[in-house]
């Protein structure tokens, strides 16, 4: 069985989308980060509670990419890894473009290479715990709160920009960082990610229209197991 799967960013995107970081300050509200309930053991910043809202489904277009999903994650069996929809709001040093080989060669199918225009690395070592992260702005525009990032399957959001120029940014984060993060480690702030566990797993029992169309609507919540790389990775 998979570690996890990735949902399919474009193929089954929401009509509306809630990244849902939940504060927790009410202890009666807590649920676990490795998504059981009832569990008050969680981090005092808060935790992911996305919503993917009316996700458009059609027979023809993503019907068998979303069953596809649905079997495999057999309910709440399987973690997802779940993109953050900032809708183009992060620290662009330029747009996004797709570009092929030297010689104007692609893959074989077409495809190229997407060149994100945008790149950032740690720059100082930090333990899991704290909320403040140095960030080296290789290739990248000014950070401001509420940019969201991710680093390996972990998601966080810009809090305070407490020093910035166009090399370094220092900034406080929420919630704290779920793994230590050390010298070099990516900062993705273009496609952005978080491990969730879906909260119903019975949710993603539609019922079609005529058989052909729906709009499941999904609540998950973040899975902060630590990350451990598989081969190739």
């Amino acid at each position: 069985m998979v570690a996890y799967l990735e949902w399919p960013h474009g193929l089954l995107a929401p009509r509306h989308y809630s990244s849902g970081l939940d504060p927790q300050e009410t202890p009666e509200e807590r649920m676990s980060l490795t998504g059981r309930l009832a569990n008050g053991a969680v981090p005092g910043l808060g935790i992911w509670r996305p919503k993917l809202v009316e996700i458009p489904i059609h027979q023809r277009l993503n019907l068998d990419v979303y069953e596809g999903i649905v079997a495999q994650l057999h309910g709440r069996d399987v973690p997802v890894l779940l993109p953050f929809y900032h809708y183009g709001r992060y620290p662009k040093a330029s747009d996004p473009s797709e570009t092929t080989f030297s010689n104007g060669q692609t893959f074989e199918g077409g495809a190229g290479f997407f060149v994100s225009g945008t790149t950032a690395l740690i720059a100082k070592k930090a333990d899991a715990g704290t909320v403040f992260v140095c960030i080296r702005k290789v290739s990248c525009g000014k950070i401001r709160p509420g940019y969201a990032f991710s680093v390996g399957w972990h998601l966080y959001q810009v809090r305070f920009v407490e020093e910035q120029d166009d090399v370094i940014a220092k900034v406080q984060i929420r919630p704290e960082l779920r793994a230590d993060v050390y010298i070099r480690d990516e900062v993705e702030f273009v496609r952005p990610v978080v491990m969730v566990t879906v909260v119903d797993g019975a949710a993603f029992n539609v019922e079609m229209q005529f058989g052909r169309y729906a709009e499941p609507s999904l609540h998950f919540i973040e899975n902060t197991k630590p990350h451990v790389p598989s081969e190739g990775e």
